[in-house]
């Protein structure tokens, strides 16, 4: 398949005329060449924050106070949320789903109230689309576990170390809100050391030298903040010093059009529209760990394509101002459909889905974890230094702690750079044998570019266990989660 047209490449969003070339749902190539498209081919959008529950109640709470309509447990959301029905919940949701799915976006980061059944009912509305959702589960750390991590209501409504830790245990997303009303709560978020911030309107200096010292990316959301009142983030300080995203917030307060959140950051914000365009794709997916927000070789083929010849775009001379100030009533349909709205940017949305890229954390300066589907994976780089630097038995009290009283029933050991002793192959039957009996865990797959993974397979001989050695990473994930029995 060939997407011709204007092609903003890259994540400077490059104008080139040509072709994206795509084979299975990836870029094979970007080509330069005459073409006779008038379309832009931009990355699709990425919402980095939504509360998608709210669909049940749009534009309710007019005249309320941000506490009044969003604080839990006794905001108007949470009393509307609490009074709808399964069913009334997850039909409105599909409806706010299709909208983002139609007009431009390929992700979006939910953070999901009412717990476990909360995760449940946004996938039971999702199911079928053409969008990437990053669930954030609320209230308990069974929701996080349910979901791809965890979305707090903010510092001053609870402590949450509890639910940082096991978030990150999990090597999930934690996300949590800070800085709307005012600036109290924004030391309290950062010393959780977050993924990502939202709102942030009321940063002072300390909390800007604090993003700047390696602090946390931001999600602003300028529509919201508006209509409750809280003020204007200073969006420029912000991108000097950290990542900033965008997001559409609440769905009971503004629609989630991202067409609609750039035209509002651009024209209020003192900030070019190439950033405000990077804030709605690339910013946000790389903040919540998704291979997608830009066209380059290699990369999904996540597009979002309007159409040039549309009224409001014949002429256009700077595609990438075009692309923020995009008309609110903007539609898209997938799989290469033109929306039929004809007063709009008619838009075409090419229909793959985002790859999720697992969080990986360092353990020691030679070991690193990840958490991948719920399979817990660690990567070792050469297994006997790490053995008499001592840094294996940090790896190896982490691997009891990680996976002991979980759910977790395969994981997967990386050995790279690995040769093998004697004193290691004792340590592996001996160690990894008590280890495997300790924790109960189902499956282990070990993964080398050579022979070490079978050597290493054949020492585990915990009862109830089954070792085997895979040479592929992905391959060693499917097995170890049980989705395949064949390696």
């Amino acid at each position: 398949m060939n997407v011709e047209g204007t092609i903003l490449r890259g994540r400077e969003f490059d104008p080139v005329e040509g072709r994206v070339v795509v084979d299975d749902g990836e870029i094979t190539a970007i080509e330069e060449t005459d073409t006779d498209s008038d379309a832009i081919v931009l990355p699709a959008f990425v919402n980095a924050h939504t509360h998608i529950g709210d669909s049940i109640a749009k534009e309710a709470g007019g005249g309320l106070s941000l506490d009044e309509l969003v604080a839990p447990p006794d905001g108007l959301k949470h009393r509307l949320l609490d009074a709808a029905s399964r069913d009334e919940t997850v039909a409105a949701m599909r409806r706010s789903l299709q909208f983002i799915e139609r007009s431009g976006t390929g992700a979006f980061v939910e953070f999901r109230e009412n717990g476990v059944p909360g995760v449940e009912m946004l996938a039971d509305a999702s199911q079928g689309l053409a969008i990437d959702p990053v669930v954030l589960g609320r209230e308990t750390v069974d929701a996080m576990e349910a979901a791809d991590g965890f979305g707090a209501s903010g510092a001053r409504d609870g402590e949450f170390g509890v639910e940082r830790r096991a978030t990150r245990e999990a090597g999930k997303l934690f996300g949590i809100h800070a800085g709307e009303r005012d600036s109290h709560d924004i030391n309290g978020a950062l010393d959780l050391d977050p993924d990502f911030l939202v709102h942030m309107v009321h940063p002072e200096e300390l909390h800007l030298q604090r993003l700047a010292d390696g602090g946390p990316p931001v999600v602003l959301c300028p529509r919201s903040n508006l209509v409750t009142g809280v003020g204007v983030a200073p969006a420029a300080d912000l991108v000097e010093r950290t990542t900033v995203a965008l997001g559409t917030d609440n769905v009971m307060l503004n629609s989630p059009s991202m067409f609609r959140e750039m035209e509002f950051a651009a024209k209020l914000y003192d900030v070019p529209a190439r950033e405000v365009l990077r804030m709605a794709t690339v910013n946000g997916a790389e903040m919540a760990g998704l291979d997608c927000g830009v066209i380059e070789r290699g990369r999904p083929a996540r597009l979002l394509v309007l159409d040039g010849d549309t009224h409001n775009l014949a002429g256009v001379e700077d595609a990438v101002r075009a692309s923020c100030d995009g008309p609110a009533s903007t539609t898209c349909e997938t799989c290469c459909c033109l929306a039929s709205d004809a007063s709009a940017q008619k838009t075409i949305l090419v229909n793959t889905v985002c790859h999720r890229v697992a969080q990986r954390t360092s353990i020691t300066d030679r070991i690193d974890y990840e958490n991948r589907d719920g399979v817990g994976i660690w990567i070792i780089d050469d297994l006997q230094e790490t053995l008499q630097s001592g840094e294996l038995a940090e790896a190896e009290d982490h691997f009891r702690e990680t996976v002991t009283g979980t759910s977790m029933s395969g994981v997967v050991i990386v050995l790279e750079n690995t040769e093998l002793d004697g004193e290691t192959m004792d340590h592996v039957n001996e160690k990894w044998t008590e280890l495997g009996e300790v924790t109960g865990i189902d499956r282990t797959a070990y993964v080398s570019d050579g022979i070490e993974r079978l050597t290493v397979a054949n020492k585990n001989e915990a009862q109830g266990m089954e070792a085997t050695g895979v040479a592929s990473l992905d391959r060693a994930v499917e097995w170890a989660a049980g989705d395949t029995d064949i390696v």
